[in-house]
């Protein structure tokens, strides 16, 4: 067994059996040579690769190429290099974009694509910043040289590979090159089958690149392991801003494992779940994809996430401490909720601080699940867009639109209420019109799909828009043959487009002001600025020409007594004070000890006698503030 594993491998040499020296002195020398020689023919032999285990290979030959070189032609090296070097990426190799995929595909001994080909020369002189091969099947051939092209930096910014058939391998090799330029912002992965591997690909590159700002992976069948994977990769993104995992089959499970990371990434801002399996059993999850306050956080997570698992790490202190931001965008349409699921959203809503939109439509709410999300509008002052489509939210009772009406008469915040296809009615649109003229923050009311507003209803929304100024779009499907209801709703939409009018103007006008403002304050730092040099430029000149020694000050002393005597000699009247003690000037110094010699060198120009500058006549200078940043 032991001789066995000692000789089995392709390359392993034999092992030579050592000769005692009596043996060796024995034998003569003819036969030690026969026997040197015969161990070299052996160790050759055993060296050559047996027969079962060779592989046939085949090689494409149809489009080999003849090349017929002229004495002054160069032979080009460069195929010679290693093909394992990333190609230089200088500012203009973008012109050279085709002649470096044929390299790649050459070098790689790989079929040109067609479509790809096409693409780089059409953008021959002009950067390539959006690459979109959505609905193609890329296949394993083409990966290699497609990805030697993105290593490139040729301008790209937006990668579209949606539905292309792309495997685990693949996306690996695909994302390694991007990764290696780090350029592109928006990312399209959708409907694509990947597996764990392939989802741990695409978390390194989440965690790892830092100008990713948009990655869609929607329409995947991520599990638990791929979940968890990307859970981490969130927890170190500083760039990834949206997320979409649409119809990706997402259970409460998969939440557990994803909401703790989403409530803590630092860059997330916009989650869309829409049309996945969540239903009531995520309640808890779904209230921590908006928590704002970390100490509720932890304590939530300590009492109920036990079963919590990364990469074997279940204790809080395992994740980077990062600074949260908060989710802005929200979208869970198409998953059954009910208004059980409801409630511990609305309690996350009440404190949050910077969720702005929120779709909820087909989540099967309910008139008691609308009256909980209007107490929650009660208190949030951030929430701008709340979505409620397709949901029988007054199904049986009016006390949901009641709801809506009063948080409507608190709430300044809210300026976008949907309820298409919510089974309204006239008495339902004349509550919502009752609260119209008192509402000064909706700005859009879309009422569509409702075929049963009649007419009492248009009109009461026709009357009460009429006192009403923000509102500045407000949709109501009517019947084709119905004059009356038509006229009513074009008074709607004159009113709107004055609404819009006058909003635009006013946006215009404290555009304007805000501009003559930024002007106002960069001229004043600019006079600061041209004072401070000023004052400045004259310290240093004044300080140069007063420096302390005892031949300028006998010098000055001379000049003095002979300046003296020639007045006296004219007849002028000199104080006798003057007489004994040269005059002198005093230099004033500011708090910061720069000097203000320029005034008083003003006043004493213009005056016969000489009066020394004070300290109450040199102004202090103030500091320069830097210019804001509009």
């Amino acid at each position: 067994m032991d001789n066995t594993q000692l000789t089995k491998g392709i390359l392993r040499k034999p092992l030579i059996m050592s000769t005692s020296p009596a043996q060796a002195s024995s034998s003569s020398w003819l036969s030690r040579i026969q026997s040197r020689l015969s161990t070299h023919q052996q160790d050759d032999d055993n060296l050559e690769l047996q027969r079962h285990f060779l592989k046939r290979v085949t090689f494409s030959m149809d489009r080999l190429t003849t090349e017929h070189l002229f004495q002054d032609d160069t032979i080009d090296n460069s195929d010679n290099q290693q093909t394992g070097s990333s190609p230089s990426t200088t500012l203009n190799d973008y012109t050279h974009l085709p002649q470096c995929y044929e390299k790649s595909c050459r070098l790689r001994e790989e079929k040109e694509w067609p479509l790809f080909k096409d693409m780089l020369q059409t953008h021959f002189s002009t950067p390539l910043t959006t690459i979109d091969l959505s609905n193609q099947s890329v296949g394993p051939s083409f990966i290699g040289p497609f990805a030697d092209t993105l290593l490139i930096d040729f301008g790209l910014r937006i990668l579209r590979l949606s539905n292309c058939n792309l495997d685990d391998a693949s996306v690996g090799t695909l994302l390694n090159s991007i990764l290696m330029i780090d350029r592109v912002t928006e990312l399209d992965l959708s409907c694509n089958s990947f597996k764990s591997k392939g989802y741990k690909f695409i978390s390194i590159y989440i965690a790892e690149s830092r100008n990713i700002k948009s990655l869609d992976i929607s329409k995947g069948s991520p599990d638990r392991r791929a979940t968890q994977y990307l859970s981490r990769a969130l927890l170190y993104s500083t760039s990834l801003q949206h997320l979409n995992m649409d119809q990706c089959a997402l259970k409460s499970t998969h939440l557990e494992v994803l909401a703790p990371s989403v409530c803590r990434s630092p860059s997330l801002k916009s989650l869309s779940l829409r049309y996945n399996r969540l239903s009531s059993n995520a309640a808890y999850w779904l209230a921590t994809l908006i928590l704002n306050e970390q100490q509720q956080y932890d304590d939530m997570y300590l009492e109920t996430a036990k079963d919590f698992n990364m990469d074997k790490i279940n204790d809080i202190e395992g994740y980077p401490m990062t600074t949260n931001t908060g989710l802005e965008r929200l979208d869970l349409a198409g998953n059954p909720l009910q208004d059980t699921a409801i409630a511990p959203l609305c309690q996350a809503l009440y404190a949050n601080r910077t969720l702005k939109y929120l779709s909820l439509t087909n989540c099967k709410v309910y008139p008691n699940g609308c009256e909980m999300l209007a107490d929650a509008l009660y208190t949030n002052q951030c929430l701008t867009s709340l979505d409620l489509s397709e949901n029988p939210i007054i199904h049986g009772s009016d006390d949901g639109i009641h709801a809506l009406k009063a948080a409507l008469l608190r709430n300044n915040t809210l300026q976008e209420l949907i309820l298409i296809n919510t089974d309204l009615d006239a008495t339902a649109a004349i509550t919502l019109a009752e609260v119209l003229p008192m509402n000064d923050s909706l700005t859009r009311l879309d009422l569509s799909e409702n075929p049963s507003i009649s007419l009492a209803g248009v009109l009461a929304l026709s009357i009460s828009i009429k006192m009403n100024n923000t509102l500045t779009f407000l949709d109501i499907s009517i019947p084709n043959n119905d004059r009356e209801l038509a006229n009513l709703q074009n008074d709607i939409a004159a009113v709107c487009t004055n609404n819009m009018i006058q909003r635009v103007e006013q946006q215009r006008q404290q555009q304007n002001e805000e501009e003559e403002h930024q002007q106002q304050h960069y001229d004043h730092e600019q006079d600061k600025q041209l004072d401070l040099n000023i004052v400045t430029s004259s310290s240093t000149t004044l300080s140069s020409s007063s420096s302390p020694s005892s031949s300028s000050s006998s010098s000055s002393v001379t000049s003095s007594s002979s300046h003296t005597s020639i007045k006296e000699n004219n007849g002028q009247v000199s104080d006798s004070q003057n007489q004994q003690k040269p005059p002198t000037i005093e230099i004033p110094r500011n708090v910061d000890g720069a000097s203000s010699f320029d005034s008083s060198q003003h006043h004493s120009s213009n005056k016969s006698s000489t009066v020394p500058a004070t300290p109450d006549q040199a102004s202090p200078l103030d500091e320069i503030s830097l210019l804001d940043d509009m």
